[in-house]
């Protein structure tokens, strides 16, 4: 799982969405209800208090003009990338449940193309809300943003590389 989590990750961060990876990743940060597993929460519309910037944006030592332009981008997203979020638990929720049940292949297949469509949508906000957040962003910041991003990845490569068992 983990493993497929890194390649997921991986896989979005080359070209343009690399440089806005640190800012996707973990959008809503809910909870997956049949796994109980939480997906990362590196940053956006993520802060560990309710009045915390996120830390990709005290890195980047933001103006207050930028974070109160990047909140207003946030606030603008979040409602619609929970919900999409929430749909997406729901069908993989679902999808877990026909593959314990033995549901037969063609179910498994559907439900897979649901949850596919979702996954689609939610990425699909996310990349206009970095792209919006992009925008907010000197030159100097996005590389820097790119740097750190780069630095997430090796940690969660590492993670992963140390933990094989969390594979399965």
């Amino acid at each position: 799982m983990i493993q497929a989590l890194f390649q997921s990750v991986a896989m979005r961060s080359s070209g343009c969405v690399g440089i806005l990876a640190l800012m996707l990743t973990g959008l809503v940060g809910t909870t997956t209800p049949a796994s109980g597993r939480t997906p990362l929460s590196h940053g956006f519309l993520i802060a560990a208090t309710p009045n915390a910037l996120p830390a990709w944006m005290q890195a980047l030592k933001l103006t207050p003009e930028q974070t109160t332009q990047v909140q207003a981008i946030e606030a603008k997203y979040k409602p619609q990338a929970q919900q999409q979020q929430t749909q997406l638990n729901q069908a993989e929720a679902a999808m877990e449940k026909l593959l314990v049940e033995g549901a037969s292949n063609e179910d498994i297949r559907a439900q897979h193309q649901v949850v596919q469509n979702y996954r689609r949508q939610l990425e699909a906000t996310r990349l206009e809300a970095g792209l919006e957040i992009k925008g907010v962003l000197t030159p100097a910041q996005r590389q820097q943003l790119a740097e750190l991003n780069r630095q997430r990845l090796v940690r969660l490569r590492d993670a992963v590389q140390a933990n094989p068992t969390s594979q399965k």
